[in-house]
């Protein structure tokens, strides 16, 4: 009698105070627990530019800018990296929700691999090769010969090496708060914090021997070391959809805050005899004025989208690859701060910035539980 009547009890409440579970009601119930996830960056960077530095040319033009047959073979470009600017490296991350599936907190870091790139030009005396520069006090294109015909030091054997280097790595850590579910798809709302670093070196070194006698070396040396750290709040949506096994993710965050950045830059000056060394703390580009350390800071903003497509092996685990892209807008890039126009008694420090990018593929697995 008891089990004939509840059904007829149950269909006399009211139908708001019947609860349904969520497999019924179609809802898509945010998972308590943890997650952790590791994955495997192949990205490409934004390259850094460089302005002339240095020139080929004729024993006429001494490698002058601006003069007849005078041509630029480092420099007044975006500098090339290693692996055709690939970076390879890792993304890790942890995320928790509350068992009431009303919040939950989530850190993520990356890092990529540091880059070396060098340019050299082996010892010659032919073609004829100049470091470029503009002198500041006559508004004139000028030149240090360091191989080929010198028009006051005669024939010389010069080489140059020009080398660059980056690192790129960041955390971040936000809140997460469901925003609403239906069906096969939920969409949450971070905020929290994000800090990122770009490391950026640029350095030259100019050599050469006053022939045939080899007696006189000499070497100009400029170096230039920036460091990007930005400190920021973000906000952001992160979206997921699930069909059986296979899921679709997508996030989008944006970054406001400032960037402390750092200058380190120093140069020599070094003239090598049978009898004596001398060694100048100036270079070319780098003089009295402008040899040091710097610092200064700027607001700044951070920018990432991305997507991934998953698969769920078992219940627990997930594997998935996808996209990122990543956008810094205005770090200090080392190459742009070498100035080619020149002031002997004042060259000034500069911090002008470059927008920014890092982008490319994912590769990664999920554990939850």
């Amino acid at each position: 009698m008891i089990h004939f009547m509840l059904p007829m009890l149950l269909l006399a409440q009211d139908v708001d105070e019947v609860e349904l579970p969520p497999e019924l009601t179609g809802e898509f119930v945010p998972k308590p627990g943890f997650k952790l996830y590791g994955e495997y960056l192949v990205w490409w960077l934004r390259r850094a530019y460089a302005p002339p530095i240095l020139t080929a040319g004729t024993a006429a033009s001494q490698g002058v800018l601006g003069q007849p047959g005078t041509r630029v073979i480092y420099g007044d470009e975006w500098l090339e990296t290693r692996h055709d600017d690939r970076f390879i490296g890792g993304r890790f991350g942890a995320e928790w929700m509350h068992r009431s599936g009303e919040f939950g907190l989530e850190g993520r870091a990356f890092f990529l691999e540091r880059d070396s790139t060098y340019k050299t030009i082996k010892w010659r005396t032919d073609p004829l090769m100049a470091l470029s520069y503009k002198d500041a006090s006559t508004g004139r294109e000028s030149s240090i010969v360091i191989s080929g015909e010198d028009a006051t030091r005669g024939l010389l054997s010069g080489g140059f090496v020009g080398y660059s280097r980056v690192e790129l790595f960041g955390q971040e850590i936000n809140g997460v708060v469901p925003l609403r579910s239906h069906g096969h798809w939920k969409v949450d709302a971070l905020a929290g914090a994000r800090f990122m670093q770009l490391r950026d070196r640029y350095h030259h070194t100019a050599t050469n021997w006053e022939t045939p006698a080899n007696q006189v070396l000499t070497g100009i040396i400029d170096n230039y070391r920036y460091h990007n750290a930005f400190y920021g709040g973000q906000i952001g949506l992160k979206g997921e959809s699930q069909w059986n096994r296979v899921s679709l993710q997508a996030r989008g965050a944006i970054a406001l805050g400032a960037d402390a950045q750092t200058a380190k830059i120093w140069g020599e000056s070094i003239v090598h005899t049978p009898t004596s060394r001398t060694v100048t703390p100036t270079g070319l580009y780098v003089q009295r004025a402008n040899t040091g350390t710097f610092t200064n800071c700027n607001f700044d903003a951070v920018g990432e989208v991305a997507v991934n497509l998953g698969f769920d092996f078992t219940h627990w685990l997930r594997g998935y690859m996808g996209y990122t892209f990543l956008y810094w807008a205005d770090p200090v890039r080392a190459a742009s701060q070498v100035q080619r126009n020149i002031n002997f008694d004042n060259q000034p420090v500069t911090f002008n910035g470059d927008p920014f990018w890092a982008q490319g593929m994912n590769f990664g697995f999920e554990i939850h539980w």
